[in-house]
């Protein structure tokens, strides 16, 4: 098409535009034979070989099958697509641009978006900026001619995206008889794969080996995708501009599933193998299963799989002239991983009321495969000569990142995007697991060669064995994920700021250092991961800005740089993912301009490792709430929702240390009653959080959980029976007199801090059960202290190797309390 056209928005461009669709299908479908009778027999008598494949055999009454070798194929139906759309356009271009064009625009897109995606959070936050992007039209108020500019470019754009799909699915062949089905090999193996037999008895009779085996559905997915563009041209008493970008992105999928043959018969299944019998992704299904094995019975179940990856790049180069003067660019790569293997229908043998009596000659071998039945013990015989058992792990498990660097130079660039930058994506993340199990049902399993064999190893229990894994991968669900955690990012760091100066907080106030620290819990929640390490992320590049805006004040983009880097060691220490904990320090320090810098005081503290300020703690009731309030993205009625759940386990984490600080003593939440956290299960009391401590609302008023012995503090029955120095405690070690030992916190041990991290211990609490604590020696350079309270370990020298509260002692631990403090 050459001519006049719209090019989308307030605008039209002259020139030429093309728009391509092409789709070649091909489907190869396989029509089988068909063999019957009504009322009577079906006999196939071969003097050599019975070969068939995808046929329906169907009889009144018995069917009948005989050759020196039986062979019962299943066929294939295949389809093929190739799929590409090609898009060019190129011209001469004119359109309004401007503050008030740019603001209704970006409103205008962020509605649709907000259309387009089916997640709630993404769709509010959609609306916010849309919402946003139309206040700032409040700026050109008497004067919107202010506001609006003409643009006129010339410029080319093509975009091409291929796909190509393969589909492979099964066609079986299927044996139905009113009476029985005998199929019986004469001089070598019956062969039956992805074919279902259904009569009242069936009987396999094979001089050599019985084969049931299954057939694959497969689907293959291959995908590309590219674009270009360039334009150049000015706005009228502006400046000239031009730019280039060019994308490019593959995508691959291969996914797989079984169908099984299945020997079903309302009666009674006989197997008879010369040598063996093998099962492979099949069933065995009767009222009663008789096998006389004279080799191996080997049952193996199959996983299916579904493996998909992309990868994606993108450039783009832009420059200004006159009012839009300076230069940019930006490069971003990204990709996915997800794999899926799971047993989703479990190979063996089935047997109903009447049990089953199989008599194998060698061994019998089950690879996450059962041997069942629904009859009483009794009934049920296994005798091998060997027997051997292996289980299946599942697995699901996804991940999805970007990262890129952006460049920025002008004298209108903000501070803060001048020079290189980082974009880091957070990580998307998640991942399922489960084992399918071998099993046999209760009943006589004799082993011949070692009638004593161990099977404690071996589950008797064939209906909790399968355990299935779903698949948890939705390439557009984690889409949206790794875009919810981004947007809520640009948006809630920048309310941060915003709610910071309503307040008064500078840079340094615990409140700020609050706040960063929940936007970066519920980003690295958003995206699936640990909201902890969010936390930590943010909250740490918070508490350091002072420093690291003195040594790059002249240099904001290597502060952003500082930042991610600072983020992702925090997180790592902690044993998580570190592009997570950069991608929320760097989204923090980018769109929350760093202007009031940290006082001398927390300064100070920080230097004195009081991370655990009371300050800090009580500042995340209001800094928590005013997010909420501000983003309507989490409201309370909602934080105990599952989706929220990351997050809370971190928010609660902070509870167990506002407890512990003297200046929280007699405040609401310290004296708020306790009840048994049994009685609130059974109540179904509902949870909040205030100040990172969970109250539950039960019997018309907030109550806390009473902690229990063994997971809270450990309590005193009773007792003056104390150890003395000298007294042993097995690998706890051994009595000693305090040694009087400080807490080198510059010096301390990975392992030590993470403990400190995932189980909410202070420093705090290490100083206080470090020198109030019975000191149990550990050989000559380390010692155990331990309080009712919690425990640590630390080396003669003061590094901390790790801390136990006392809601992780175990039963061994909770005895020598006992022992050290009384009973």
């Amino acid at each position: 098409m050459s001519g006049l056209f719209s090019s989308g928005g307030l605008g039209f461009t002259i020139g030429s535009k093309s728009e391509k669709t092409t789709l070649d299908q091909q489907t190869m479908e396989q029509a089988g034979s068909t063999i019957g009778s009504i009322d009577g027999n079906v006999n196939l008598i071969a003097g050599n070989q019975v070969n068939s494949a995808g046929t329906t055999i169907i009889s009144g009454q018995d069917t009948n099958i005989s050759g020196k070798n039986v062979t019962i194929d299943n066929t294939v139906n295949t389809y093929d697509s190739q799929y590409k759309y090609e898009f060019k356009q190129s011209g001469l271009s004119v359109s309004l641009g401007g503050g008030v064009i740019d603001a209704a625009t970006g409103a205008y897109n962020d509605i649709q978006r907000s259309g387009q995606v089916q997640d709630d959070r993404l769709k509010t936050l959609y609306e916010y900026k849309a919402v946003k992007d139309l206040e700032k039209l409040k700026d050109f108020k008497g004067n919107l001619t202010k506001g609006v500019g003409v643009n006129v470019s010339i410029g080319s754009t093509t975009i091409t995206s291929e796909q190509n799909t393969h589909v492979e699915s099964v066609n079986p062949s299927n044996i139905s008889a009113g009476g029985n089905v005998n199929i019986t090999a004469t001089d070598g193996n019956v062969n039956l794969k992805g074919t279902k037999i259904t009569a009242t008895e069936v009987t396999l009779d094979a001089e050599n080996d019985i084969n049931l085996d299954a057939a694959q559905n497969q689907q293959q997915i291959d995908g590309k995708t590219s674009s270009s563009s360039w334009s150049l041209g000015g706005t009228i008493g502006v400046g000239y501009s031009g730019s280039f970008g060019s994308s490019s992105g593959k995508e691959n999928g291969n996914a797989v599933t079984h169908t099984g043959s299945v020997i079903d018969a309302s009666g009674t299944v006989n197997l008879k193998s010369g040598n063996d019998t093998n099962i492979t992704g099949s069933q065995v299904i009767g009222e009663k299963v008789k096998a006389d094995i004279g080799g191996n019975l080997n049952i193996t179940s199959l996983q299916d799989s579904d493996d998909y990856t992309a990868n994606n790049q993108s450039i783009g180069v832009g420059f200004g002239t006159g009012k839009i003067s300076g230069t940019h660019g930006s490069f971003n790569t990204g990709k996915t991983d997800s794999v899926y293997d799971s047993v989703t229908s479990q190979a063996g043998i089935f047997a109903g009321q009447d049990g089953f009596d199989i008599t194998v000659g060698k061994n019998t071998d089950l690879k996450g495969a059962v041997i069942s039945s629904t009859a009483t013990p009794d009934k049920n015989k296994l005798s091998t000569g060997t027997l051997t058992f292996s289980n299946f792990e599942n697995r699901a498990k996804y991940l999805a990142n970007s990262i890129g660097v952006n460049y920025n130079a002008g004298k209108d660039v903000a501070k803060k995007d001048r020079g290189f930058t980082p974009n880091i994506g957070v990580t998307v993340s998640g991942n399922a697991e489960s084992t399918t199990r071998s099993a046999i049902s209760p009943g006589t399993i004799e082993v011949r060669s070692n009638p004593n064999q161990d099977l404690s190893g071996l589950s008797r229990d064939p209906s909790g064995a399968l355990n299935a894994l779903g698949k948890i991968f939705d390439k557009k669900t984690v889409a949206e994920q790794q875009e919810l955690a981004k947007v809520f990012g640009e948006v809630a760091f920048d309310l941060v700021h915003k709610i910071s100066k309503e307040n008064g907080w500078d840079e340094s106030s615990p409140q700020k250092i609050a706040l960063h620290a929940f936007v970066g819990a519920v980003m690295a929640d958003m995206g699936g991961g640990n909201a902890l390490l969010g936390a930590v992320g943010a909250g740490l590049n918070e508490a350091i800005q002072k420093e690291l805006a003195e040594k790059f004040k002249d240099d904001p983009a290597l502060h952003q740089w500082a930042s991610a880097i600072v983020g992702s060691a925090a997180a790592t220490v902690v044993g998580g993912d570190a592009q997570t904990g950069g991608s929320t320090a760097a989204s923090g320090t980018k769109n929350n301009f760093l202007s009031d810098w940290q006082k001398e005081q927390r300064e100070q503290a920080l230097k004195n490792g009081d991370l655990e300020k009371v300050a800090y703690w009580d500042a995340i009731d209001k800094a928590q709430n005013q997010a909420i309030t501000y983003l309507g993205v989490y409201p309370g009625t909602d934080l105990n929702a599952p989706v929220n759940s990351g997050l809370l386990e971190a928010v609660s984490q902070l509870g167990q240390e506002i407890e512990a600080s003297p200046d929280f003593q007699g405040s609401f939440l310290s004296n708020a009653p306790t009840v048994d956290s049994s009685t609130l299960v059974a109540a179904g009391a509902s949870a909040i959080v205030v100040a990172g401590v969970t109250l539950y609302y039960y019997n018309g008023g907030w109550v806390k959980a009473a902690p229990v012995v063994g997971s809270g503090t450990v309590g005193v029955v009773g007792s003056n029976n104390l150890a003395k120095v000298g007294d042993g405690f097995g690998r706890l070690g051994t009595l000693a007199e305090n040694p009087g030992i400080a807490v080198n916190w510059s010096a301390f041990a990975e392992h030590g801090l993470e403990r400190m991290a995932l189980r909410g211990v202070t420093p705090d609490m290490v100083q206080s059960w470090v020198a109030n604590g019975k000191a149990l020696a550990q050989g000559d350079n380390k010692f155990l202290f331990i309080t009712r309270e919690g425990a640590a370990v630390v080396t003669r020298d003061g590094k901390l190797v790790t801390t136990y509260p006392a809601s992780k002692f175990d039963a061994n631990m909770v005895e020598v309390v006992k022992k050290l403090f009384g009973e």
